[in-house]
């Protein structure tokens, strides 16, 4: 699944939602979870739980994270030399 040993045992339950903002974005990521419909796109800065509730919900669904730099390589390996 390609996680950081940092977040093995990130789970929806032990993630902490220290304000109404982050409850929300805790019970929009449980719902996608449970009814994955469409995608999931989590913006914002460094420190606000994006990556522990991506775990959690490719825990749930399985898959893979791909880091920005991970995505730009696969690009960049698709390119023709000449």
């Amino acid at each position: 699944m390609n996680i950081d040993e940092k977040y093995y045992d990130s789970t929806f339950d032990n993630f902490r939602a220290y304000n109404d903002e982050l409850s929300r974005h805790l019970e929009t990521c449980r719902s996608f979870a449970e009814n994955p419909d469409g995608k999931l796109v989590m913006i914002g800065k460094n420190g606000n739980g994006k990556t522990h509730l991506a775990v959690s919900v490719l825990k749930k669904l399985g898959g893979v994270i791909y880091t920005a730099a991970d995505i730009a390589i696969n690009i960049r390996s698709t390119y023709n030399e000449g």
